[in-house]
C-alpha cells in the first residue's frame, strides 16, 4: 500500500477486506482526513489481523485512541512525524510490539505501560518534549536500541541501568539535559554504542571502562571537569573509537610490576598489545610515529602529563619494571632510526 493513492476509506476497507497485515497511512491524504477530528478512523482499530501499522507525516493527527490496544498481533508501530500529545495507556497490550516509534510529535511524557512491552527490540521517541522516562523499561528484557534524542529528559530512570538489559546495544540520547549517569552503567553488559553529546554532563564515570563491548561513544559538547578530556573530546574529528582491555589470566600473559617509588612521580601506567598492524609498508611507520609525536605535544601537554612509548613485542622480555629512579643513575640508549 506504500504510494497508493487510494482515499482513506478504500485503503483501511481494502486491507480489511484481504486480511492484510500492513497498512500504510502517510502524507497530505491522511493529514486532510484528520483535520476535522484530529484522530484516526476507528475502523482501524478493528484490523486485528495487522502486525504492521504506519501513520506518519500527518501534523492534524494528535491523538491515537485507547483502540490502539485491539491491534494484539502488531510487531511494528510507527506513528512519526504527527502532533500527537501523548501515546494511551493501552499501549500496553501490544504484547507482540518489537518496534515502536513515535519520534517528532509533541509528546512531554511516556505511559509507564511501555514496560509491559516484554517483546520491545526498539524505541524511538527522539524530537519531543519528553522530560522523563517511565520507570520499569528494566522490563523490556529485549530491548536493543534506545533512542531518546533532542528531548528535555535530565536523568535516566534509577532501574533503568540493569543486569535485565542484556541485549541493549545502543543509546542515543543526545541533545538532553542529562547531568549524570553514575557507574551504574557498567552494568549494560553488551552496550556497544553510547551518544551523550550535548548534554550537562560534568564527569564520565570511570565505570564505563567495564562495558567491555563498547566502541562507539560521544561526549561532545559537554561541559567536563577535566578540561583535557573535554579538549579532546570536542576536538576529535572523528568518532571516537574505544576498545576496552582487560587483563589476561593466561600464565604466559606479559605483566608489569608497579614499585611504590613511582607513585609520586607517574602514579598511573597503561598497557596494551596491539597485533595485526603492519608497519613495514610504504610510511606506514613514519605516519604512526607523527601520531605518536602530535598526541605527545598536545594531549600529554609535551610529556609533562604523560608519556607514550610503543615496542616490539618480539623483543619485550618480561616481566616488566615500571619505576621511578634518580636522573644520576639512569643511561638512555638510542639508536637511529632511518624513515
Amino acid at each position: 500500500e506504500r504510494g497508493s493513492g487510494a482515499l482513506w476509506a478504500e485503503k483501511i476497507e481494502k486491507a480489511e477486506k484481504e486480511k492484510r497485515r500492513e497498512l500504510v497511512l502517510q502524507g497530505q491524504l491522511t493529514d486532510k482526513k484528520t483535520q476535522q477530528t484530529g484522530s484516526l478512523d476507528p475502523k482501524i482499530y478493528s484490523l486485528t489481523l495487522l502486525n504492521y501499522l504506519e501513520i506518519s507525516q500527518c501534523p492534524s493527527l494528535r491523538e491515537i485512541d485507547k483502540g490502539i490496544g485491539n491491534l494484539i498481533h502488531l510487531q511494528s508501530l510507527l506513528l512519526c512525524r504527527n502532533k500527537l500529545a501523548e501515546i494511551p495507556r493501552a499501549v500496553g497490550n501490544l504484547k507482540s510490539l518489537k518496534v515502536l516509534d513515535v519520534s517528532v510529535n509533541e509528546l512531554q511524557a511516556l505511559p509507564e505501560e511501555i514496560s509491559q512491552l516484554c517483546d520491545l527490540n526498539t524505541l524511538n521517541v527522539s524530537c519531543n518534549q519528553i522530560k522523563t522516562l517511565p520507570p520499569g523499561l528494566n522490563k523490556c528484557v529485549k530491548l536493543a536500541i534506545i533512542n531518546i534524542s533532542k528531548n528535555e529528559i535530565s536523568a535516566f530512570p534509577a532501574d533503568f541501568f540493569s543486569d535485565d538489559l542484556d541485549l541493549l546495544s545502543t543509546i542515543v540520547a543526545n541533545e538532553n539535559a542529562i547531568a549524570d549517569i553514575g557507574g551504574e552503567i557498567s552494568r549494560l553488559s553488551a552496550l556497544k554504542n553510547l551518544d551523550l553529546s550535548n548534554n550537562k554532563l560534568t564527569e564520565i564515570p570511570s565505570e564505563l571502562a567495564d562495558c567491555c563491548k563498547l566502541k562507539e561513544i560521544n561526549f561532545r559538547g559537554n561541559k567536563l571537569k577535566d578540561k583535557r578530556l573535554e579538549k579532546m573530546v570536542n576536538g576529535c574529528q572523528t568518532k571516537m573509537m574505544v576498545r576496552v582491555l582487560h587483563v589476561s589470566d593466561s600464565p604466559t600473559a606479559v605483566t608489569v610490576k608497579v614499585t611504590a617509588l613511582v607513585k609520586e612521580v607517574r602514579p598511573y601506567i597503561v598497557c596494551c598489545i596491539v597485533r595485526g598492524m603492519n608497519l613495514k609498508s610504504g610510511n606506514a611507520l613514519k605516519r604512526f610515529l607523527t601520531a605518536q609525536i602530535k598526541l605527545h605535544d598536545e594531549i600529554c601537554e609535551k610529556r609533562t602529563k604523560a608519556t607514550i612509548a610503543t615496542h616490539d613485542l618480539q623483543l619485550v622480555k618480561g616481566p616488566l619494571l615500571y619505576d621511578a629512579r634518580s636522573p644520576k643513575t639512569l643511561k638512555v640508549w638510542h639508536e637511529r632510526l632511518s624513515l
